[in-house]
């Protein structure tokens, strides 16, 4: 899905456990579409602006006539991003519990998997539960692969510079908290040998499609 702020002529394309949160939250700021009861509220749960601000697969057709348009994305390293998935969904946040696949035993996982079985796992993961499949997507699921289509694919570490770019654009000054920050410091070399192998495998493809921003980030 495409947000389009249109009182600025911004688009930004929104990528799960990419600063996805963080980047919505700051942009109901400058959303004159947005009443400002509901951007007041956001500010305050930042879970609420996915309600208002939807990700879902790209769709080219979406970005028609926005040529003249800010577009823009942002994305993750492949690797620590589907690391993120174990460390913030799975550990943090305990959803694998609210699975009714995995609650009324359709499959055979457990809802609280140490980072080797779930990544060992993780096609039966993405199969059986909703959230998983949402969030270790390949970014390329969201953004398409022709990132010439952006003026600027933002990585997560250049967050205070969309920041400055935002500010610039708008002309009001545009503020990015970092939310939905995973607490533990889980690494590929924490994992074992087969593991390690599956998220490798499951990172590759958006490593290709994304290879010149990861080479300047």
């Amino acid at each position: 899905m495409v947000i389009a702020i249109e009182n600025h002529l911004i688009a930004f394309v929104p990528v799960p456990k990419a600063a996805c949160t963080s980047v919505k939250s700051a942009l109901t700021r400058v959303d004159a579409s947005l009443p400002g009861a509901v951007k007041f509220k956001v500010r305050r749960d930042a879970d609420l602006v996915h309600r208002y601000y939807q990700t879902s697969r790209f769709r080219g057709k979406r970005m028609a006539g926005k040529e003249d348009w800010y577009r823009f994305t942002v994305v993750r390293d492949p690797v620590r991003r589907l690391l993120s998935v174990y460390t913030d969904r799975v550990v943090a946040r305990n959803e694998l519990a609210s699975s009714a696949n995995l609650r009324r035993g359709r499959v055979d996982l457990p809802m609280d998997p140490d980072p080797d079985f779930f990544f060992r796992n993780l096609d039966s993961y993405r199969e059986y539960v909703s959230v998983i499949r949402h969030h270790a997507r390949r970014q390329s699921y969201f953004t398409g692969t022709d990132i010439g289509l952006y003026d600027r694919v933002y990585t997560t570490s250049e967050i205070d510079q969309l920041a400055a770019d935002l500010s610039e654009i708008t002309g009001e000054e545009v503020e990015i908290s970092r939310l939905n920050v995973s607490s533990s410091g889980l690494t590929l070399e924490d994992l074992s040998p087969d593991a390690r192998a599956v998220v490798e495998q499951a990172a590759a493809d958006d490593y290709k499609t994304f290879s010149s921003v990861f080479k300047a980030a």
